[in-house]
């Protein structure tokens, strides 16, 4: 009886000891990936910082704010870069019915053609999906059918 409690003993210390090897493998794990992410984050925010450090150098009669514009417009599309490097991708269905499992009704734009009704009228924001779970639904105006002279309240976010 002793014998096989020390057995017992010996074995729930091997089975601990494993399990704190897993434990800390799978912290390293999820360390290192965390930590690709976090780089290529840095390296968009550097390169932000490189660009701001050129246009304030310039004289003012020479910082043209189209060019601000244009590189403001081109981060979004950095970050999605990012996003694809690590298997996050992003979708837009501008036309069709209303998918409320991949897209969320941000603005709700009157029309007098019932076959309309519930279609997709515009995207406002992408959404974005990893693998094939959506991590954030796309944004968009929907299309509601009004007969002449109703009055609209959506009660829905504004752009």
């Amino acid at each position: 009886f002793e014998g096989k409690l020390k057995y017992d003993t010996h074995k729930d210390e091997i089975i601990d000891r494993l399990h704190a090897e897993l434990q800390e493998y799978k912290q390293n794990v999820l360390k290192k990936y965390v930590l690709s992410i976090v780089m290529d984050i840095v390296k968009v925010a550097d390169d932000i910082r490189k660009w701001l450090t050129y246009f304030r150098s310039l004289e003012v009669s020479q910082r043209d704010p189209r060019k601000l514009f244009r590189y403001l417009e081109g981060i979004p599309s950095d970050l999605e870069d990012v996003f694809y490097w690590h298997g996050v991708k992003p979708f837009s269905n501008q036309e069709g019915p209303f998918d409320p499992t991949r897209q969320r009704t941000i603005k709700k734009v009157p029309t007098s053609d019932p076959s309309l009704d519930k279609n997709v009228a515009y995207s406002i924001r992408p959404g974005y999906q990893w693998e094939t779970k959506v991590v954030r639904q796309e944004m968009v105006a929907v299309y509601v059918h009004q007969e002449a002279g109703e009055s609209t309240n959506t009660g829905m976010i504004d752009e």
